[in-house]
């Protein structure tokens, strides 16, 4: 069985597309679902939300700091340590996968320690 890598920027690009201007989608053959209906149940702040976290979500997909390169690497390592977080709790009501719920939390620890070094050479 093959498993597809989806490219995080490009489904949250599609995905934002799909929210902002599902008719730029209907010429995209990655991305063909119907959305007709979709566009006419949403509510406009609704909309408007997932967009901005979307955006929130793509920003977090770069790393070009400016001011304080120190700072967004934390935040962005903060973001990366709730994930795995969540993803070792959820892989761990599973029961079976306890060896990858192990590493996770061993990455966890080491994604705490590279924030607590970038904290301290920010001081």
């Amino acid at each position: 069985m093959s498993i597809a890598v989806s490219d995080p920027l490009h489904a949250l690009s599609l995905a934002r597309t799909a929210l902002s201007d599902p008719d730029a989608l209907s010429s995209n053959s990655d991305f063909d679902p119907d959305l007709s209906m979709a566009g006419e149940s949403a509510d406009p702040a609704q909309v408007a939300y997932a967009i901005a976290q979307i955006d929130y979500a793509i920003g977090g997909l770069y790393f070009e700091p400016f001011d304080d390169p120190a700072r967004e690497a934390g935040v962005m390592l903060a973001n990366l340590d709730r994930l795995l977080a969540t993803i070792a709790e959820g892989l761990d009501e599973c029961v079976c996968f306890e060896g990858a719920v192990a590493e996770i939390r061993e990455a966890v620890e080491h994604l705490a320690g590279a924030r607590l070094l970038l904290a301290s050479m920010r001081s």
